[in-house]
């Protein structure tokens, strides 16, 4: 990010960073009013963006928050993008924040709930087995 953004004001990145996380959540809001009941993430890179980046996601739209349960020694290995949040919280803090920032935001959180939406099943039937295929 800071990279591929070099020369830019500490005012400029800010801007930038504020209408990248407006854009991103418009199109989460125009996914949900035109597709639906669909599963939408919420990801940490909006919050690296922004602090609550996934609370404005999951509020105009998003409906799936994924939790950090890499060992947290590990993380640092996998940063796919600077500013990742949470890289030093353990797995029950992590579960516990996001558990924090859902209720922020106005919904629950479904644990152990099977993640397809209800229209998944009946829109989308498995494809017919091959005449010759075995089920293993």
């Amino acid at each position: 990010w800071e990279e591929a953004h070099r020369g830019m004001s500490q005012r400029e990145l800010e801007q930038e960073r504020r209408e990248m996380v407006e854009l991103t959540t418009l199109v989460i809001a125009l996914l949900r009013i035109t597709l639906g009941n669909v599963n939408i993430p919420a990801t940490t890179a909006l919050q690296a963006l922004d602090s609550v980046g996934r609370e404005k996601a999951l509020s105009r739209g998003a409906n799936v928050v994924m939790p950090i349960v890499t060992p947290s020694h590990f993380r640092k290995q996998y940063q796919l993008y600077e500013g990742k949040p949470c890289l030093e919280d353990t797995a029950p803090q992590c579960a516990s924040c996001l558990d924090r920032r859902v209720t922020w935001a106005g919904k629950s959180v479904a644990l152990f709930d099977w993640g397809d939406p209800p229209s998944y099943a009946p829109r989308f039937p498995p494809p017919p087995l091959p005449h010759n295929a075995t089920l293993t």
